[in-house]
């Protein structure tokens, strides 16, 4: 019975107004229709009255269907799935009406989805309960997404309740906006979401630099994003795995050396110490050796210990400091680098001056910088492992405050326990 229907259709063509001929082409079922007003401009009528002209036109085409076929779309919609194929539907057409041209064809196949409750998204129809499948598959994903947002695709389509669901799952994927990311689904393409998938993809540890280049990233942020994924480990110097591959997370130089101690019993041969580290984490063995000479450790005979932290020597703070102001105040002087503007710390601070400022050994405190109103707390930090002494960090805001420039000298005057000056020194 098609065939009548591409036949009154086809007559209804011949008899349409240039309006309805442009809102036929233009507006009906295309991807991106013209705008009510648009096609009222073009042709000198208000959109109100196009909107009421497409109204007209779709009954007309309609009730070609129903004066030939009244159960055609009936019996179409008794054989289509909540989502299915257009191609579907387009076949059936075809075959039913072979002498139609193409364009009632179009007009007939159309019209037929639309009066069987559907409607034609991305190259599938879907009906009403087709798209309450969408939120639910997006339900689903998101339950079995992990902290990454990250998806097994063979995971997510076991856990689907529905078989259209499954034969759709492409197009369901993609109108619910999940991305592909190195063979995983992921619900955003966060840089987190990005790093664990690759190494996913790798499917052994990598080095930083090279899963900035996968992911396309810096190798700052892929630092940072690598060090806040809890299911991603740091297994050496330079290489990141997966927590669940099982493989020893580096802490550092210094905690390895700890543990290394205290698996001996307290005391352990330092050759024997040096050469484990340094080849199991892929470190220098210079490295080792140099953590192994600061403060934090106690080394006699060839065995190392864990020091007291009451063994660190101090000298006097006039054999430290630089010289004393008018008003009697120690001085502490260094040289302003370029990288104190690039966000890095003070190095070489003697031990010394960490603790008449009020810092604890190995720990750290703020210091008001009394001088520059407003301006962002520096640090002083005194960690007993350190191998470049003391550090102060923060002082780009208070070198920018005063105008500093790499090459002049800045004064670190001490006050009292939490509190400095910064100052311009007049050095020679």
């Amino acid at each position: 019975m098609l065939d009548l229907v591409a036949e009154q259709i086809k007559k209804l063509l011949r008899e349409l107004h240039p309006v309805e001929v442009t809102i036929l082409n233009d507006r009906l079922w295309v991807h991106q229709p013209r705008t009510l007003e648009d096609i009222g401009d073009a042709h000198g009528i208000t959109r109100e009255r196009v909107r009421q002209k497409q109204t007209e036109l779709e009954r007309k085409i309609d009730s070609c269907i129903a004066n030939a076929d009244k159960d055609a779309a009936t019996r179409l919609a008794e054989r289509l799935e909540p989502i299915d194929s257009y191609a579907k539907v387009e076949l059936k057409v075809r075959q039913s009406a072979p002498q139609a041209n193409e364009r009632v064809q179009r007009v007939l196949i159309q019209s037929l989805i639309r009066l069987a409750g559907y409607r034609i998204i991305d190259d599938v129809i879907i009906s009403e309960r087709g798209l309450a499948l969408v939120p639910q598959f997006k339900k689903i994903a998101q339950a079995n997404a992990d902290s990454c947002g990250l998806i097994e695709p063979e995971t997510l389509i076991a856990n689907l309740p529905v078989n259209t669901m499954r034969r759709y799952f492409v197009w369901l994927q993609r109108r619910c906006g999940l991305h592909e990311l190195f063979g995983m689904l992921a619900l955003r393409r966060t840089r987190k979401a990005k790093l664990k998938a690759a190494l996913l993809k790798l499917g052994r540890p990598a080095t930083r630099p090279e899963l900035a280049d996968m992911c396309g990233l810096t190798n700052k942020i892929a630092s940072a994003a690598l060090s806040s994924i809890t299911e991603i480990v740091r297994i050496s110097r330079t290489q990141w795995a997966l927590r669940d591959w099982g493989l020893h997370e580096y802490r550092g130089i210094v905690e390895e050396i700890v543990d290394y101690i205290d698996r001996e019993g307290g005391a352990a041969k330092v050759e024997p110490l040096i050469e484990e580290i340094a080849q199991r984490f892929d470190v220098k063995q210079w490295s080792v050796r140099a953590y192994m000479q600061t403060p934090k450790f106690h080394m006699h005979d060839g065995l190392i210990r864990v020091a007291k932290m009451t063994t660190t020597t101090m000298r006097p703070l006039a054999d430290i400091v630089h010289g004393y102001d008018d008003q009697g105040r120690p001085y502490w002087t260094f040289p302003v680098l370029e990288r104190y503007f690039r966000g890095y710390s003070v190095v070489g601070v003697p031990f010394e001056i960490a603790a008449y400022l009020g810092c604890p050994q190995d720990d750290a405190i703020n210091l008001e910088v009394r001088n520059l109103v407003g301006c962002h707390n520096l640090t002083v930090q005194w960690y007993l492992a350190s191998t470049t002494k003391a550090s102060i960090g923060f002082v780009r805001d208070a070198l920018e405050r005063l105008n500093l420039s790499v090459g002049q000298v800045a004064r670190l005057t001490l006050i009292q326990e939490g509190q400095v000056e910064l100052n311009w020194h007049p050095a020679s």
